[in-house]
């Protein structure tokens, strides 16, 4: 706040205070002043680029974590404008991140699918498999099955948590349940801490796959039956209410409900038109 306050600061020292200072607000749970400060480095005149670039960025992840899926698919469709000209930085994360908003939230599968394969064209790590995985669950969705088993069989480097839930989707897909549960089983087993975190969404697209493919109810019987219920409380009374209703987060505990909510909005927010 000192840096950001003096009259002769330079803009660069400014930005960087700016960007430190919002990122505090987000861990003390200061959203909207987080946001704000985000803003103020983006409209900041001669602000370096990477801090523009990154203050879009991190704006953006606030908006999608608040389901404002417009405002975030601008914002990093301005980080990638911005970045345009850098030839150092690697743009992939954010053609990826491009990609899951469309997918997951959007009616335009095809921008997702074509935000993805920019990602893997201009990918300069020689890991490729988290986009790569993203390209596949984008096939699967669209329900174009031919390309997702053809890409399913280039996948060598993704851990195994996110190989089981896309070869479970692969089964829901061709009507084989109990295939698809096994898969799911063996990835609710595994105890790997990235099922909550870089494979949550894709968790969450399996759900949506298995009620669309009429499995709602047999997953959540299988979910209780398996104590699922108990080991993962706040994930199965989300997969509940969106199965069932959403009225049933209200008979939950609170301390549960607080972390079910999010996971419900998420599933609930399909198929919105988003304008670029």
């Amino acid at each position: 706040t000192t840096v950001i306050d003096l009259p002769e600061a330079p803009v660069e020292q400014v930005a960087k205070a700016l960007v430190n200072r919002a990122v505090t607000f987000g861990q003390q749970g200061n959203f909207d002043t987080e946001i704000a400060d985000y803003t103020t480095v983006i409209d900041l005149p001669e602000a370096p680029v990477e801090q523009v670039a990154n203050a879009l960025v991190l704006r953006s992840v606030i908006f999608k974590d608040q389901l404002l899926i417009d405002k975030s698919v601008k914002d990093l469709i301005s980080a990638l404008h911005v970045n345009s000209n850098s030839p150092d930085i690697n743009l992939t994360p954010l053609w990826n991140k491009l990609g899951n908003l469309y997918l997951d939230h959007s009616v335009h599968k095809d921008k997702a699918l074509k935000a993805f394969l920019t990602g893997l064209k201009i990918e300069k790590n020689e890991s490729k498999d988290y986009i790569h995985g993203n390209l596949i669950w984008c096939h699967i969705i669209s329900g174009n099955m031919h390309s997702a088993v053809k890409q399913r069989n280039h996948i060598d480097q993704l851990p195994q948590t996110g190989i089981e839930l896309i070869d479970a989707a692969i089964a829901i897909k061709s009507d084989n349940y109990g295939l698809s549960i096994d898969h799911l089983k063996k990835a609710l087993d595994t105890n790997d801490p990235e099922l909550w975190t870089s494979f949550k969404d894709d968790l969450l697209r399996l759900v949506r796959l298995m009620k669309q493919s009429g499995y709602g109810e047999k997953l959540l019987d299988w979910l209780e039956s398996n104590s699922y219920k108990l080991k993962h409380a706040a994930f199965y009374h989300a997969v509940d209410a969106y199965i069932s209703s959403d009225d049933l987060l209200k008979n939950i505990n609170p301390e549960t409900r607080k972390i079910a909510q999010p996971i419900y909005d998420w599933l609930d927010l399909d198929n919105i038109e988003i304008s670029d």
